[in-house]
């Protein structure tokens, strides 16, 4: 394998695409159907396989064939690049068996001294129905996130330009769980301490916001939360910062009543709804749109109910 070399090694301008996210995006959802997202395999033999994880079921699939020459083997490990399906080392510098690494900021043989290291604890009761506590920059690294493990409360991280919600702990037991988004793998745990932490290497492709929502806000739960990260500090922002763009909005659209689910002896029809961004009308993800009371078998009816004529 000594023949291959890094080519291209400048930083892509604009937004950084997840490969693995794309590769989900189109093979999961034109082979297997639905919506699917990266996932990332624990067996380290196996990480330059294509691994998908079903948004809706958390199935996972892993695909017959390789990611492409050139990504990242993990979202944890910057050092490692896939070439024909095996994973090989490389410095910072995008050199094959390079010594070379990064600081605590991502600057490449740097000595930390550029690195800014915001560490944050909000207490606080929660008196509404969601409370922005951090505006975390793309560019932040060994992000970590710390609560007490608690009922009352969620952590709900989402990009901060969209309100896309990336992740939410509503639903997260103690088991060690992950949510790959962003271009980046947030990893949830609960500690001895049963303290719950959610850690992130970084850097990301977006803003996030870390905000903090009451199970029931009529009881005012009190809030525990510590955040910390390091960051370059050319791109160091203020803990919370309200952002110049009006937020994307969404809205559920009626798209009509589906074919009957049978052609005589009693079936059903759904009546349609899909999740249009009101900018400029086109669907997206469901995952934009407001889950909040909305359930799909709610709008159902009842269709063909004749008899089914009697087989000749």
């Amino acid at each position: 394998m000594d023949e291959f070399k890094v080519c291209n090694k400048e930083k892509c301008k604009g937004k950084a695409e997840d490969m693995r996210a794309l590769y989900c995006e189109s093979y999961g959802n034109e082979i297997t159907k639905g919506d699917w997202k990266p996932h990332q395999l624990e067996d380290e033999d196996r990480l330059c396989m294509v691994t998908c994880e079903n948004r809706d079921t958390n199935e996972v699939k892993t695909f017959d064939f390789f990611i492409s020459d050139g990504v990242s083997c993990s979202y944890e490990n910057p050092y490692g690049i896939c070439v024909q399906g095996y994973c090989r080392t490389i410095g910072c510098d995008k050199e094959f068996d390079s010594n070379m690494m990064a600081d605590d900021c991502g600057v490449c043989g740097g000595d930390n001294s550029q690195c800014q290291y915001p560490e944050e604890t909000y207490i606080e009761t929660l008196d509404t129905e969601r409370k922005l506590i951090a505006r975390v920059p793309a560019e932040a690294h060994n992000i970590i996130i710390t609560r007490p493990f608690d009922e009352l409360y969620d952590i709900v991280i989402s990009e901060a330009r969209t309100g896309k919600i990336i992740l939410q702990t509503k639903g997260i037991g103690e088991d060690t769980s992950q949510v790959v988004e962003a271009h980046t793998r947030f990893v949830i745990t609960t500690n001895e301490a049963q303290q719950q932490q959610i850690t992130a290497n970084g850097p990301m492709n977006t803003d996030i916001e870390v905000s903090l929502t009451p199970i029931d806000v009529r009881k005012n739960p009190g809030a525990d939360v510590t955040y910390s990260y390091s960051v370059h500090k050319d791109y160091l922002v203020n803990s919370v910062i309200a952002t110049t763009e009006a937020p994307e909005t969404y809205t559920w659209t009626g798209m009509g009543w589906s074919k009957c689910s049978k052609s005589c002896g009693g079936g059903f029809t759904y009546y349609r709804y899909q999740c249009i961004r009101d900018s400029d009308r086109k669907k997206v993800e469901k995952s934009h749109c407001n889950q909040k009371n909305f359930n799909q078998n709610d709008y159902r009816a009842s269709c063909n109910s004749r008899r089914c004529p009697l087989p000749e």
